[in-house]
C-alpha cells in the first residue's frame, strides 16, 4: 500500500514491534494484518489530495484507492 507524497514509519504490526524489514522511512508497506503507521507529509495537500492504493492489479482496476487531505 503506497502513499503518494508522504513517507512513513511502521510503528507496529498486529500490536507487536515492527519487523526488521520495516526499519526506516518507507513509501510502501505490505499489509496482511493491522499495521500502525506514522505518516510524515512535508507539504499540505492543497487542492490536490494525496492518494493511497493497493498494488494488487485486480484491486487497482476496481478503483481501490483512497484520498488523503492534509492541512
Amino acid at each position: 500500500m503506497p502513499i503518494h507524497g508522504g513517507h512513513f514509519e511502521v510503528l507496529s504490526r498486529d500490536g507487536r514491534p515492527p519487523l526488521p524489514r520495516d526499519a526506516g522511512l518507507r513509501d510502501a508497506v505490505f499489509v496482511q494484518q493491522p499495521v500502525q503507521l506514522l505518516v510524515r507529509f512535508m507539504q499540505p495537500s492543497g487542492r490536490s489530495p494525496f492518494t493511497d492504493h493497493c498494488q494488487i492489479l485486480e484491486h487497482e482496476g476496481a478503483k481501490m484507492m483512497g484520498r488523503l487531505t492534509t492541512v
